[in-house]
């Protein structure tokens, strides 16, 4: 994130931290907790179910990543950015990062929660450098 956006994110964090608690990343990417089989397999029951008249999709979410000294906070992206709210915050201690994988325009990791058994896939598109940061951060 560059500029503006990143000003402007800012801005609408601020009353979400507690006292001391000061910002280190911000970034976008696009998340899901939906494996690749997954969503071959909704597909595929879609088309079954519809005749293959239609095939369902799972298409991951875009969500803005600010990480904190003390958690990680996903943010959902309103119609400015001034309306964006935080939807999760995990402390960063609970954070484990597996998977990481980088490719040519773009940086993959799973995020799984200490005792949840639910793993984010996070993919942070044309933002290489900013994928990297924050998968070694977290991994830190």
């Amino acid at each position: 994130m560059r500029g503006i956006h990143e000003r402007l994110l800012t801005e609408t964090l601020v009353p979400e931290l507690a006292p001391g608690e000061r910002l280190e990343l911000l970034g976008q990417a696009s998340v899901s907790t939906t494996s690749m089989r997954e969503q071959i397999g909704i597909a595929v029951a879609t088309a079954v179910l519809t005749g293959g008249m239609m095939a369902g999709t799972v298409a991951p979410s875009t969500i803005y990543l600010a990480l904190t000294d003390h958690r990680l906070l996903l943010v959902q992206p309103g119609v400015t950015l001034r309306r964006s709210k935080v939807i999760a915050s995990i402390p960063r201690r609970l954070i484990m990062l597996s998977g990481l994988k980088r490719g040519p325009l773009k940086v993959r990791f799973k995020l799984a929660v200490d005792g949840e058994p639910l793993v984010i896939n996070v993919a942070f598109i044309f933002a290489k450098a900013d994928g990297m940061r924050f998968a070694e951060a977290l991994a830190g």
